[in-house]
């Protein structure tokens, strides 16, 4: 037999003896038929090890992967049963046989132990694992996730779910649906990661080490915020269930694009519709007309609104406020291309626009300001006006900076929404206070929730893109033309 593979059998054995144990002590109690999907769970953890063996097999970017998911399941574990002494010392030996085998034999190991602290963080962040100070009890009571009322208002990731109550100090509530999502995403996140890293890494122009950095770090930043989404399902409100069900297979569905066009481009070296986009130069005819329609449509979506009195409607808010910005930002940086106009802004000059920008686009999400300037149609068109020239003040940045610093600053503006999104529903959520006072929680929360959803494709399509330039400048020894 393997050498490596009997540190993966004796952490089976040891897991498999502390669970037995707790049989045999009549320690967990059962309750709401929820003993048949606790001894699935148990089933499943027991054949990692064993689809570790095989993974190989399998396909390689699988190795270290199974054995990861058993450590996770150990550490929870031991969070459910620590007070429980023999079988705390034996989980404890069956972890450290795990992540000795993962040190000794599976390559990229870093990635791997990031994955275990990402599930068990993952499980907290979630609320899913909890601390609360319960009575002592001398057994661990599992029961229908039902009983949890914290989680019974999303049954679509819950349903058929188990909680586990431990002696004193934890609770435990999943299920199937829910663990494979913080699983396959977390999944996703390492092997995206690795391969940026790896495409950053191989640059052959040394000159642009700096921005290929910057642009790595913003490209992991954008895939964890695609990641962050898992955990809505565990702290949405009961009104977000019908909502977050498309956010979340939403982000699935991105991470596992991004997984793909990575590893495609490894394969194939190319991807035509970027490849379009890196080497367009000047602005087209299209450019032009669809400037001069969103030219026409900005003053035609504020009259509409405040035509019909929607001024404090959070989305038509935030289209006003954002959204205006977005379009004046293209629209006049096609005008300076169209006009061969390039405005070099210096370091200082920079240090001075950026903050300036960054107060006008956050300071009518103050909720005493924002209160103000829903009741107020000239503090509204001021709001309206200041975009256009935050927009206009972005547009002369990105007319001065090369293609690639362009790209970098496209996927640090798109990449900064989506986590100010994931924050506030968050907060929302879990201490159930109020943002913006005129406006109801609900409403607060699904803002948040549906606009994520909506920035989140344009997120992904600048990480893509930066991803790509990096991988086009790993191939070439110049900058990437401007």
């Amino acid at each position: 037999m393997n050498k490596k593979n009997i540190l993966l059998i004796l952490a089976d054995l040891l897991y498999l003896f502390s669970i037995l144990y707790l049989f045999d002590e009549g320690i967990p109690i059962f309750s709401h038929g929820s003993r048949n999907v606790t001894f699935l769970f148990l089933l499943l953890i027991l054949l990692m090890p064993a689809l570790e063996i095989f993974s190989i097999k399998i396909h390689r970017i699988f190795y270290g992967y199974f054995i990861s998911v058993f450590l996770i399941a150990d550490l929870i574990s031991l969070f459910l049963d620590f007070s429980i002494f023999p079988v705390m010392v034996v989980q404890i030996l069956a972890f450290i046989l795990g992540i000795r085998y993962i040190i000794e034999n599976v390559g990229a190991r870093a990635f791997r132990i990031a994955y275990i602290f990402y599930g068990v963080v993952m499980m907290f962040i979630a609320s899913l694992l909890r601390y609360d100070s319960i009575q002592k009890i001398n057994y661990i009571l599992v029961a229908n996730i039902s009983d949890d009322v914290r989680l019974s208002g999303l049954p679509i990731f819950f349903q058929n779910g188990i909680v586990i109550f431990s002696q004193r100090y934890f609770i435990l509530s999943i299920s199937f649906q829910f663990a494979i999502i913080i699983l396959l995403l977390g999944f996703l996140l390492m092997e995206n990661s690795r391969k940026i890293i790896e495409i950053a890494g191989n640059s052959k122009n040394k000159g642009a080490e700096t921005l290929g950095l910057a642009s790595m770090s913003f490209s992991i930043l954008s895939c964890q915020c695609e990641t962050t989404t898992s955990i809505i399902p565990a702290i949405g409100a009961e009104i977000l269930g019908i909502v977050s069900v498309p956010v979340i297979l939403e982000s699935l569905l991105l991470s596992l694009m991004t997984f793909i066009v990575i590893h495609y481009l490894e394969k194939h070296g190319n991807n035509s519709f970027f490849e379009h986009l890196l080497n367009s130069s000047g602005t087209t005819f299209a450019e032009i007309i669809s400037s001069i329609f969103f030219i026409l449509f900005i003053p035609i979506f504020i009259t509409i609104g405040t035509l019909y009195n929607i001024e404090a409607n959070l989305f038509f808010y935030f289209g006003t406020s954002v959204g205006v910005f977005v379009i004046s930002s293209y629209i006049f940086f096609n005008v300076f291309r169209f006009l061969r106009v390039r405005i070099n802004v210096g370091n200082m000059q920079l240090g001075i626009i950026l903050p300036v920008m960054l107060i006008l686009m956050v300071i009518w999400y103050w909720p005493s300001v924002l209160e103000h300037t829903v009741n107020n149609g000239v503090l509204y068109s001021i709001m309206g006006l200041l975009s256009v020239f935050n927009g206009f003040l972005f547009a002369i940045i990105l007319s001065g900076l090369n293609r690639s610093s362009r790209i970098i600053a496209l996927e640090y503006a798109t990449g900064m929404f989506p986590i100010i999104f994931v924050i506030a529903l968050y907060y929302s959520v879990v201490t159930e206070h109020l943002i913006w006072p005129i406006y109801n929680l609900t409403t607060q929360e699904i803002f948040s929730l549906v606009l994520l959803g909506v920035s989140l494709p344009f997120m992904w399509f600048a990480t893509n893109y930066s991803i790509y330039s990096q991988y086009h400048g790993s191939h070439q020894n110049v900058y990437i033309p401007k």
